[in-house]
């Protein structure tokens, strides 16, 4: 049931996805809605942490890299495709069965940092 309710959640946002992700598209799944299931609250409000979540360990994977040498070097003309990252990310799991228990936002930085070595 909760799969469904994540899918159907998931459809609903694509038309403001299609357009931009936008402040006023987060805020709609950040706050209730007045008579709204519970499981879709539910829902609703874990889409809006995973994405605050992943906004918050990118910056905070920015920062950590700022000061490594460890930076990722990827395209400049547009951002890496999702599908593309996913993969990235399941690779470099396999290759690195240990980090699995680290930090979702961590490993997949430096699946990405690994996946986009800078040149020297």
């Amino acid at each position: 049931m909760r799969c469904l309710l994540t899918a159907l959640l998931v459809l609903a946002i694509q038309p403001a996805i299609a357009r931009g992700f936008t402040a006023r598209s987060l805020i709609s799944i950040c706050e209730p809605i007045p008579n709204q299931s519970k499981a879709d609250t539910q829902a609703a409000s874990d889409a809006c942490s995973a994405y605050i979540l992943g906004l918050t360990d990118g910056m905070y994977m920015m920062q950590l890299f700022a000061s490594s040498s460890k930076t990722p070097c990827m395209p400049m003309d547009q951002a890496i495709d999702v599908t593309k990252a996913r993969r990235i990310f399941s690779d470099y799991l396999t290759r690195h069965p240990q980090a699995a228990d680290n930090s979702a936002g961590m490993v997949i930085a430096f699946a990405i940092a690994e996946g986009f070595p800078c040149r020297k």
